[in-house]
């Protein structure tokens, strides 16, 4: 991966999680982080963690237990690159033009409404 400039790709707009009890809720805010090799986000087990570019809409999606909702300005993504979220860092695979997928979570934090979305490295 090469280094280029910072590309500001938009902002979370809300995040679906899975409670403990197997809720689906749809928030403002949650945390993302890695404790012994493992995801979580809001201390639940996430095996996978999806981003979707939305255009300003607010959805659910059945299949799916953890995302990150954003409106996205429509730009050229790379295959594979580093998102920063807040203070949150991810490395991400681009599945296709609306549809990312978190490989891991390099750096841990809350990710909230409102936070910018940028690509910082590819």
């Amino acid at each position: 991966m090469s280094k280029e400039k910072i590309k500001e790709l938009g902002v979370v707009s809300h995040i679906q999680v899975v409670l403990e009890n197997g809720q689906r809720v749809v928030k403002d805010r949650a945390l993302f982080e890695v404790r012994f090799g493992k995801m979580l986000v809001d201390s639940v087990s996430a095996d996978k963690i999806q981003i979707f570019l939305c255009r300003g809409e607010t959805f659910e999606i059945e299949s799916q237990n953890f995302f990150i909702c954003v409106e996205a300005k429509d730009i050229e993504m790379p295959s594979n690159f580093l998102m920063k979220i807040g203070d949150v860092i991810f490395e991400v695979e681009k599945i296709n033009d609306m549809e990312l997928t978190v490989k891991r979570i390099i750096k841990g934090g809350f990710v909230k409404s409102g936070n910018k979305v940028m690509i910082v490295k590819f």
